[in-house]
């Protein structure tokens, strides 16, 4: 293996294991290199090819004299539509500023009003939809994500961190049984994509932080290494998997043919854009006084219902030809880079723009510690589910998340120092209280029950491929509006798919189509479970919010199983 000057070699027993290479892997290894660990960074790709990097909007946190972090904690529940975990979103908004001050202080230069002699000020604060008040910080008008990725990237490779990049994750390690309360993580088995060899890595504490599974979905804003490979990996080995029924689908992609679902930010919004269907009406007014403000799942299904009554051919347009063109540029490089690359001039054109699939709001059970049920396992970012998001979550909130559990993390696993918790067993693991407000069921297998296993397995067309045929089934049937047959029909089509799948995949594609199959199998589960509408999970059979249902519903496997 080669190994890049200034880096150690493959690590095979390290005191923190962090898979994923996001703000939250990256952050959560920076933490625990100040403490004095020794770490070990896994990445499936180049150490920037996350989803960090194509974040546009901004991280959220209440820095401004006028502001608070109960206003912010306001905001997040309204946004969580009654399944937030309120202890949770306190910790977020009031330990955000702090970290916000971690990432400036790792080299993150966040934009600054400037005064009338063009000198540098007080950090530039944007509103975006369901904030109370402009709270959200941006670098490089909409390119705060690349912002901070390389620099918490180029940290990173400054320190003595082990550095392994192209290296998959197939399986966590693990020992001890779950009825009995002493089932433990220990590591990872890792699939080296540029030489095939499957490694395993030790680990005292590993830490989860693989993103998201946006490219679940055939419509996407995602890059393709969103295939929830950590949610799905936590699942075969015992953990507790929650809310993933709730998936976020952004109001405004690019709509252009030939072209990616490029994202554009919700700050366009917030800085006085406005949405129009083929008539050029401002429809985003009918639909909720907040407007083009509203929060996202309001502007998505208002955007699906103008187009499905006719009122849009497909998508609808984001016009910000009212606004002043040279802030425009400068506030929105990007945006305009790529429309301009379409022979969009975003000055004076409307944006073509139609939802797509955004943000995985459910994923692997946590604690307010980034603590699992699964002993030595933490996870953090949009692989976890804190509570924080409850069925919706407010806008810029996710990079926070990442940067305030990523350090509780690291404080839960190193707090009494990392000689006292290297050979700890001391239960540093969560249980989810089951109760009114959390249901978790135990199920024997993946991909059987429920009458799933009686589906017969759908024809492939010639060239289509079962990850490719498993994104079309959840954006049809699982997307912005979902029906019980619908559900149905996709959870049967992916249970046979899974029954299919290989018993022990080496590539890269076959471990993420194992993957998308098992998390996609599990979100239609809990989406036909769930027998309401809230936040972001829409059913057209029951289309409002049932107060017997506000709970979270959970699942895990009784036994643990792996890819090989």
């Amino acid at each position: 293996m080669t190994v890049r000057q200034g880096h150690r070699p493959l690590a095979t027993r390290v005191d923190l294991l962090v898979i994923g290479s996001g703000i939250a892997g990256l952050f959560t290894a920076a933490r625990a290199v100040a403490h004095g660990a020794s770490v070990a960074v896994v990445t499936k790709g180049g150490l920037q090819q996350t989803n960090t990097r194509w974040a546009q909007g901004g991280i959220a946190a209440a820095i401004a004299p006028t502001d608070s972090a109960d206003a912010h904690a306001r905001d997040t529940l309204d946004a969580g539509a009654g399944l937030c975990d309120p202890e949770t979103v306190a910790v977020l908004c009031r330990e955000g500023p702090a970290r916000v001050r971690d990432l400036i202080a790792y080299g993150v230069k966040f934009d600054r009003e400037h005064g009338a002699d063009g000198a540098p000020g007080e950090i530039a604060l944007a509103l975006e939809g369901a904030h109370s008040a402009p709270r959200v910080l941006h670098a490089r008008g909409d390119a705060t994500g690349a912002e901070i990725e390389a620099s918490l990237a180029a940290h990173i490779r400054r320190t003595a961190t082990h550095l392994h990049e192209r290296h998959l994750l197939l399986d966590l390690v693990t020992t001890g049984r779950q009825d009995e309360g002493t089932l433990r993580c220990h590591g990872a088995r890792i699939l080296d994509l540029g030489t095939g060899i499957v490694r395993t890595i030790e680990a005292s504490h590993t830490v989860l932080a693989t993103g998201g599974g946006g490219y679940l979905f055939s419509q996407t804003t995602n890059p393709p290494v969103a295939t929830a490979d950590g949610v799905a990996a936590a699942v075969r080995a015992g953990a507790v998997a929650c809310d993933l029924e709730f998936f976020q689908f952004h109001p405004t992609a690019l709509a252009v043919a030939g072209a990616p679902r490029f994202l554009i930010t919700e700050a366009t919004r917030g800085d006085g854009a406005w949405l129009r269907n083929a008539s050029g009406d401002r429809f985003m007014t009918r639909y909720d006084p907040r407007a083009e403000l509203a929060p996202r799942d309001i502007v998505a299904r208002s955007i699906l219902t103008e187009v499905g009554e006719g009122r849009a051919p497909g998508h609808v347009w984001l016009d910000l030809t009212h606004l002043d063109p040279e802030r425009v540029r400068t506030h929105f490089p990007t945006i305009n880079r790529v429309c301009t690359r379409y022979k969009i001039d975003i000055t004076r054109d409307m944006i073509p723009v139609a939802p797509a699939a955004h943000y995985m709001i459910g994923g692997v059970w946590t604690d307010a510690d980034g603590r699992t049920s699964v002993q030595g396992l933490y996870a953090v970012g949009e692989c976890a589910s804190t509570g924080v998001h409850g069925a919706n979550r407010l806008a810029s909130n996710s990079l926070l998340e990442a940067v305030v559990f990523g350090e509780r993390v690291v404080a839960a696993a190193f707090g009494q120092g990392v000689r006292a918790t290297a050979t700890s067993s001391d239960g540093n693991h969560a249980t989810p209280d089951q109760g009114p407000d959390m249901q978790v069921e135990t199920i024997d297998r993946l991909f059987v029950g429920d009458g799933s296993e009686r589906t017969v397995p759908p024809r492939l067309a010639q060239g289509v491929t079962i990850l490719r045929a498993t994104r079309r089934q959840l954006w049809e049937h699982a997307g912005i509006v979902r029906t019980p047959d619908g559900l149905a029909s996709a959870m049967g089509a992916i249970g046979s798919w899974g029954r299919m799948s290989p018993p022990a995949p080496v590539s890269r594609r076959a471990v993420e189509t194992v993957n998308a199959l098992t998390v996609g199998w599990l979100m239609t589960r809990a989406a036909l479970s769930r027998q309401e509408s809230r936040g972001a999970h829409f059913r057209a059979d029951a289309p409002d919010s049932d107060p017997a249902w506000r709970r979270r519903l959970g699942v895990r496997l009784a036994t643990p199983v792996t890819l090989g």
